[in-house]
Parts: C-alpha cells; sequence; structure tokens
C-alpha cells in the first residue's frame, strides 16, 4: 500500500511507517528541507534532530 500525507508537520512520522510522501507546497519553496526530512526518515535514530516532531507525535 503506498500512501501519502497532506501536512508538512507529520511527513516524518508518515515517512517512518511506511508512507512515501507529502503533497506540501513546501516542498516547492524549502526543498533542501523536505530533502533533509525524507533522509532522515530513513535513518530513524537521527529523529531528535528535527524539531517538528516532537515526542507527543511519534
Amino acid at each position: 500500500m503506498n500512501f501519502l500525507t497532506g501536512r508538512e508537520e507529520t511527513l516524518f512520522v508518515c515517512l517512518t511507517v511506511g508512507g512515501k510522501g507529502c503533497m506540501a507546497a513546501t516542498a516547492g519553496i524549502l526543498p533542501e528541507i523536505m530533502v533533509g526530512i525524507y533522509n532522515a526518515s530513513n535513518e530513524f535514530n537521527n529523529y531528535s534532530q528535527w524539531e517538528c516532531c516532537d515526542e507527543e507525535t511519534l
């Protein structure tokens, strides 16, 4: 199953549970931020560096 999130705030969590990406305007404005979140999700141990993902969300 493939799914996307529609909110930037939930991208990291979505990716860590198997999501494929995000439909967000931010990707066009700040692509380096979105790519950084995507790359960090591939290395789950780096999650603490992202302020957008607090422990309550995870």
